[in-house]
């Protein structure tokens, strides 16, 4: 198991019941924050992959009535991030991932959504 860092934007910032309903329900590996009129909830969460990780968060999160909005996690890339974080061009990065450059093994999308895909840089890296 490794630990996950990711925030969960919530469509309101949660009142003193929900905090508490929060932590019974396994979000005590989370920080609460106002910003603007939203919460957010700042997770370190073990779990073996960052996609278990989410999903166990967000249906803990859930699970007290509270609706996620939004995750912000800087492990998830775009192939124009991967691009820009190797200092290689985007159709460098869309050729490694489509298996058409390079040794082969990029890692397989974490998420697909809207014809554009976003991948784990701990796996990609």
């Amino acid at each position: 198991m490794s630990a996950h860092e990711f925030t969960l934007i919530l469509d309101h910032a949660p009142t003193g019941e929900e905090l508490d309903a929060l932590f019974e329900a396994g979000c005590d590996d989370s920080t609460p924050e106002t910003v603007a009129s939203s919460g957010w909830l700042h997770f370190d969460r073990d779990a073996a992959c960052l996609l278990e990780a989410l999903t166990s968060a967000i249906r803990d999160v859930e699970s007290t009535g509270l609706t996620v909005c939004a995750v912000v996690s800087d492990d998830l890339v775009s192939l124009k991030d991967v691009a820009r974080r190797t200092g290689r061009t985007y159709e460098a990065a869309r050729l490694w991932a489509s298996g058409k450059r390079g040794p082969g093994g990029f890692p397989p999308p974490v998420t697909a959504a809207d014809g554009w895909s976003l991948y784990s840089w701990v796996q990609v890296s």
